[in-house]
């Protein structure tokens, strides 16, 4: 119909743009599903430029893996990939390519995990991207915190922790450091993963990076358990899962209904402990996460 009066005839790349600094803000907060409601909005209206359609794609992807809805992740994530790979674009095949290691470690399959995300390692310190190379290192890293070569874990972490403190990137440092608090959680240093929980949850309150506060309240509440304090132990993990559920999510929910069934288990309430379990199982099976598939297989 032509020029619209008072409607800049560059209004798609305004929205776009504009849009695309919204879901990026989203996904800088925990707010996984308003990131890919954005983004979906952004990509329907069929960006010109190729680099916005893979920045798009890839923020989509990144928020899905967030909310375990892994085939619409792995979709986006190789429909980037693939797009990366025709533009030559180094820095976006390595995002692509730590989202499918991601994808792949939740599914419980760690040898792909890892050789997609060495591969973007590689591919980004080629291409000289240190923000993005930090941030599959640290990928990396809690890549080998479920494949149990915690050595390694730290190591990875510890140079992503590196990168970022040059960057002066508080966030994403704080993510590392909360993967190391996962290594020393595993390791059984109690009074160091608590350390560093506290270090990384004060951060993520200030930054309101809400997806930081639940997983740092949720290892805390696991590490109460580890410590015999049953009581704060239950009643941190309900206000996980409470939280979790007012925000839509399935996952999260399921992993402190793992923990509640152990706290269950030890004081003696079997029927109560299997229940819980058995709850758990049915979301991590739908989801696909073999991690949590075993971990509720336990208790029943």
């Amino acid at each position: 119909i032509g020029p619209v009066p008072g409607v800049s005839p560059q209004i798609k790349e305004q929205s776009v743009a504009l849009l695309l600094e919204a879901v990026q803000k989203s996904l800088d907060s925990g707010a996984f599903a308003n990131a890919r409601r954005l983004a979906t909005r952004a990509l329907d209206l069929s960006p010109p430029d190729p680099g916005d359609m893979r920045n798009l794609l890839l923020m989509r992807a990144e928020a899905a893996a967030e909310r375990r809805d892994l085939p619409s992740a792995r979709s986006d994530a190789q429909r980037a990939l693939d797009s990366s790979l025709r533009a030559g674009d180094l820095t976006d095949q390595a995002i692509a390519l730590r989202l499918l290691g991601v994808i792949a470690q939740t599914e419980g399959d760690i040898p792909l995990a890892r050789a997609e995300i060495e591969r973007s390692i590689e591919l980004l310190r080629v291409a000289g991207n240190t923000t993005e190379l930090g941030t599959s290192l640290s990928d990396a890293g809690f890549v080998e915190v479920f494949g149990g070569s915690l050595g390694k874990a730290d190591e990875l972490l510890t140079e992503a922790e590196t990168l970022f403190l040059e960057l002066g990137d508080r966030r994403r440092r704080a993510w590392a450091v909360q993967h190391k608090a996962w290594v020393a959680f595993l390791s059984g240093d109690v009074s160091l993963a608590r350390q560093r929980i506290e270090e990384t949850l004060a951060v993520f309150e200030e930054l309101g990076d809400e997806a930081g506060v639940s997983w740092c309240l949720g290892l805390m509440a696991y590490l109460h358990f580890m410590e015999g304090d049953l009581d704060r132990a239950t009643a941190l993990a309900m206000r996980v899962r409470e939280l979790s559920l007012e925000d839509g999510q399935s996952w999260a929910p399921a992993m402190m209904d793992t923990l509640l069934s152990a706290i269950r288990l030890w004081s003696g309430d079997f029927a109560g402990s299997n229940e819980l379990s058995r709850r758990a199982l049915v979301t991590f099976r739908e989801t696909g996460d073999r991690f949590g598939i075993i971990l509720s297989l336990i208790h029943i």
